[in-house]
């Protein structure tokens, strides 16, 4: 069970929240030993992993008491997610003995302090930041790694660190190159958003934390995989396999609250820096920002980010107070085209809980999704060009989104199009070709409107694919020569199915399931649907 801290413990995290005095009531004593300073730890280098095949699963760790600088409270531990390496920007990299494993949690009981979790100043060596958190979701623990046999504990004791997703308010951070050097050599990193912030935990509360950056790297500096490397933390042995590159992690200092009502954005002056409010109007890329996320980040609600000919490699992510944002080409003749790292997972352009964003006029290549909207409302997506992403066009929740005016071309993992719980959703006047596993898919998004909609050579699975989705229309669209179905239709009462045609199909060009009022082949073929070469033409299933 477990333990809410008493009058004694909470006076200790409260004064956590003053952030600079560092004193208690007492006798003016000091509630710290020493200052943290950002040279106390190292940089970390995050890897994706996970256990490996044949060795024991992680045995989850219930009502484990962990407490930072905005809680106290349990966790359950859940599984490993990350194996970090340490690092340095410059001089030498630390004990290559010495790993952090980042493990994924759910809480259970939590007190937070008096700090909050919204305005939160981060300062690192280079940049200050401020940030929203939300609820922690890993914890990062020491480790001691062997790559041949099990390994004793560390020694010595380490931090741990409790981490949060971050999202970003205001910066002085520009996305760019980084060097960062391991025991495994020197790798150039492209530095997109910061991402997580994992706070020290128990006796290291005061810091220095970790910030966490988004990465990618270009294909030939990608690691190898490496598979059933021995690792010892706390929680026991385990064996792990470690794979790409997500993160790098930079020291960094708990520095104070910003507390505004509107958002601001702090960019740099010279050698000092300075706080502007959020820029509205026509912000010109590369002219006044050099890249296109750079002008995202300091963006006003309803502002329009223009971009030149060009090529950006960067993953773009869009969220906070940017309702009404549009970014579009500046010569509509000339898209710039967003370069992604294939065999990474960065989206071209990625947005999160935002309402009436439009992208115009864009070209990506080699992006994971060519673009990812998660609960966006009312998102416009039109002449894009998305090519070789694993998924050309991601919608997860939301509603009222529309992508029209498109193509979408050899998507390697997925679909060109997926959508899911995303009612009223529009695709007009598409084309996708070359999907991996399908072109359009679309589940539980109610009143779906296909319209004009091309795919052609979809592998893997269908052409056009609607699922639990009533009165959805799907009209004047076609699907030719897909390994799969042309059309397919399944639990989706009040469907309106009309004037399409399926040809080339190798199993069936137009199957219908369970999708009223289509009851017989006749009902098919009296709406105007054509269907022919295919391994059976027309197939309903009432």
């Amino acid at each position: 069970m477990a333990h809410r801290p008493g009058p004694g413990a909470l006076a200790s995290l409260l004064c956590l929240a003053m952030l600079g005095t560092g004193l208690l009531a007492n006798g003016g004593r000091t509630a710290h030993a020493a200052t943290p300073e950002l040279d106390d730890i190292a940089p970390i280098v995050c890897h994706t992993a996970s256990t490996s095949r044949r060795t024991p699963r992680f045995a989850r760790v219930r009502a484990f008491p962990v407490a930072d600088a905005l809680a106290d409270g349990t966790i359950d531990v859940l599984k490993p997610k990350a194996l970090c390496v340490p690092a340095t920007l410059s001089g030498t990299v630390g004990d290559p003995a010495v790993h952090w494993e980042r493990y994924r949690i759910r809480g259970k009981v939590r007190f937070p302090t008096s700090l909050p979790s919204r305005g939160l100043r981060i300062v690192t060596a280079t940049d200050t930041h401020v940030i929203d958190v939300g609820r922690p979701g890993e914890l990062l623990v020491p480790t001691a790694v062997d790559p041949d046999a099990p390994v004793a504990p560390l020694a010595e004791p380490r931090p741990s660190y409790q981490c949060y997703a971050a999202s970003l308010v205001s910066t002085t951070f520009l996305p760019g190159s980084l060097l960062v050097t391991t025991a495994a050599g020197t790798v150039n990193y492209f530095t997109r958003t910061p991402a997580r912030l994992c706070l020290g935990v128990d006796e290291h509360r005061d810091g220095p934390h970790l910030l966490c950056y988004a990465v990618s790297m270009a294909p030939a500096d990608r690691p190898p995989a490496l598979h059933n490397l021995h690792t010892q933390t706390g929680f026991g042995p385990e064996q792990l396999d470690r794979r790409s590159v997500r993160e790098v992690c930079l020291p960094a200092l708990l520095d104070g609250v910003v507390t505004t009502t509107t958002t601001s954005t702090t960019i740099p002056s010279g050698s000092t820096t300075t706080t502007m409010p959020p820029v509205g109007g026509v912000l010109q890329v590369p002219a006044a920002w050099p890249t296109i996320q750079a002008a995202v980040d300091v963006a006003a609600p309803g502002a329009i980010i223009r971009v030149a000919p060009g090529t950006y490699a960067e993953s773009i992510f869009i969220t906070g107070a940017k309702n009404g944002l549009t970014i579009e080409a500046a010569n509509p003749a000339n898209p710039p085209v967003i370069l992604g790292v294939v065999g990474s997972k960065l989206d071209g352009i990625r947005a999160d809980f935002i309402d009436g964003l439009t992208l115009r006029n864009l070209r990506t290549i080699g992006a994971y999704d060519g673009v990812r909207l998660n609960h966006a409302t009312h998102a416009v997506l039109e002449k894009l060009r998305l090519e070789n992403s694993a998924l050309g066009v991601r919608m997860n929740g939301g509603e009222s989104n529309t992508l029209r005016d498109s193509t979408i071309s050899v998507t390697r993992v997925e679909q060109g199009v997926w959508i899911e719980y995303s009612p009223d959703v529009v695709l007009e006047r598409l084309s996708v070709t070359g999907g991996e596993f399908g072109g359009v898919r679309i589940r539980n998004s109610e009143r779906a409107r296909v319209h004009d909609v091309t795919v052609r050579d979809s592998s893997g699975s269908d052409g056009i694919k609607l699922e639990y989705s009533p009165d959805a229309r799907v009209e004047h669209s076609a699907a030719h020569d897909g390994y799969a179905r042309g059309f397919r239709i399944l639990n989706s009462p009040g469907l309106v199915f009309a004037d399409n045609l399926a040809t080339g199909n190798q199993d069936t060009g137009i199957r219908l399931e369970r999708s009223s009022p289509f009851t017989s082949v006749a009902d098919v073929l009296a709406a105007g649907n054509l269907a022919s070469g295919n391994g059976t033409d027309i197939f309903v299933a009432p």
